[in-house]
């Protein structure tokens, strides 16, 4: 089945449940859930009764790191080992963002633990880039020699399908609660990766690009992630 309609139908049946849900003028409220350990989100919960909500979930990731070092190495008192000089600079970074919209069922409610399950459509965005910079320098006497090194490596993916949710959640006070919970994603998966290398030295400029892309299936499991919520 192609995705987007995969996505639709899901979408579809979605809305559906959550029109059709029971309501409950009196114990209907809000919460906002906050996922901080094995990923970071946040989401909002509108209670339809006790026992259902609705919940818009948005999931987050970033990662950035930029560095630079230099290695040295002087002849010294061997005069055949040549002046050496190698800078190399790295740069690195990803983003992650999901958005998922899921129906939520509370069946269960012992004292102040609740447990729920859950699911719903989702869309998702994955990005990866890496790079490195070599700059060499070697003295030997007579002959200098320099070059210049560039790599890339670049993955990014898109992402539709359904999630499945199921967790717990404990009241710690009247409005603030814990909660932990796993996630199964089933997904259409476009995936893209590019590789390129270049060098310019003394010899002529040598360079390698390649580029593959991938679509499919694909199934995955969520680590245990826990949280805390706050409900009004």
């Amino acid at each position: 089945m192609h995705p987007v309609r995969l996505f639709l139908i899901a979408a579809i049946l979605f809305l559906s449940a959550s029109i059709f849900a029971q309501t409950d003028s009196l114990n209907c409220k809000s919460q906002v859930q906050f996922h901080l350990v094995n990923g970071y989100s946040v989401s909002y919960l509108n209670f339809y009764s006790e026992q259902s909500a609705l919940r818009l979930k948005l999931d987050l990731g970033f990662s950035f790191n930029d560095d630079s070092g230099d290695q040295k190495n002087s002849p010294g008192l061997d005069s055949r080992i040549p002046d050496n000089t190698v800078t190399r600079k790295n740069k690195n970074n990803s983003q992650f963002i999901m958005i998922q919209a899921e129906y939520l069922n509370y069946p269960y409610k012992i004292s102040g633990l609740r447990l729920f399950w859950g699911g719903g459509p989702f869309l998702s965005y994955d990005r990866s880039f890496y790079q490195t910079t070599t700059e060499q320098y070697e003295d030997q006497g007579l002959n200098v020699y320099r070059s210049n090194q560039l790599f890339e490596d670049e993955d990014y993916s898109f992402s539709a399908g359904i999630v499945s949710a199921v967790g717990v959640e404990l009241s710690i006070t009247q409005n603030i609660s814990l909660i932990g919970e796993y996630n199964f994603y089933i997904k259409y998966k476009w995936f893209k990766k590019k590789y390129e290398s270049i060098l310019i030295g003394t010899q002529p400029i040598s360079s390698y690009f390649n580029e593959t892309s991938t679509v499919g299936w694909n199934l995955s499991l969520s680590n245990i992630k826990l949280g805390i919520s706050y409900r009004f």
